[in-house]
């Protein structure tokens, strides 16, 4: 009789990027992108796709953040030790990344212990699959909901100029240590093992 139901679990990140999220960012681009496809080529057959765009919620996704931003600093080089003023400058250079990542590792470990748990995205999920017409996309959660609301508002240049700012604050700044994360709960995004329609994290 035809009719039915796709469901995708992605990310934010599938319609935005944070720094240091690139390669994480491609893989849910590809999953919209799969979902944005499916939903013309299946329309014949009354399909309905759906995208969900979770936000930072409790899961294990940042399990080892706190011991990845401790190592990432321990094998940072220092200027000091450089052998000439071009190696100093390139030692410098990594140092700063190696901090803003170390800082982005700290922020998102501690957004992760303060997030609640993937029961919002398993209920967005609920109504998704009982609603009358069930939407292309649904962003769950405050981050999701701001930063879709943000990729699609922004020009792209005032987005990319967002995220350098973000960038260079964390290149700079002297930010605490990631927290010890809750037995069983540690990430940014509540997909690193919900599936639906053959997607996970």
């Amino acid at each position: 009789s035809g009719g039915g139901r796709l469901v995708f679990v992605s990310s934010v990140t599938g319609v935005s990027v944070v720094p240091f999220m690139s390669a994480y960012a491609a893989s849910k681009h590809a999953v919209e992108a799969i979902a944005d496809g499916f939903r013309m080529e299946l329309m014949p057959s009354s399909l309905s796709v759906t995208v969900i765009e979770p936000g930072t919620f409790a899961t294990n996704l940042t399990r080892d953040f706190q011991a990845r931003a401790a190592a990432v600093l321990a094998n940072t080089p220092s200027p000091a030790a450089a052998a000439d003023s071009a190696a100093a400058d390139a030692a410098a250079a990594v140092s700063r990344l190696g901090r803003a990542y170390a800082n982005f590792l700290g922020v998102a470990a501690r957004s992760a212990a303060a997030a609640p748990g993937p029961a919002a995205v398993a209920a967005a999920l609920d109504n998704v699959l009982h609603a009358r017409f069930p939407p292309a996309r649904a962003a769950v959660g405050i981050d999701g909901l701001a930063l879709t609301l943000l990729a699609m508002l922004l020009p792209g240049e005032l987005f990319t100029a967002f995220g350098r700012a973000a960038l260079a604050f964390l290149s700079y700044a002297s930010l605490p240590g990631p927290a010890p994360t809750p037995t069983g709960a540690a990430g940014p995004h509540a997909t690193d093992r919900t599936a639906t329609g053959n997607n996970s994290r």
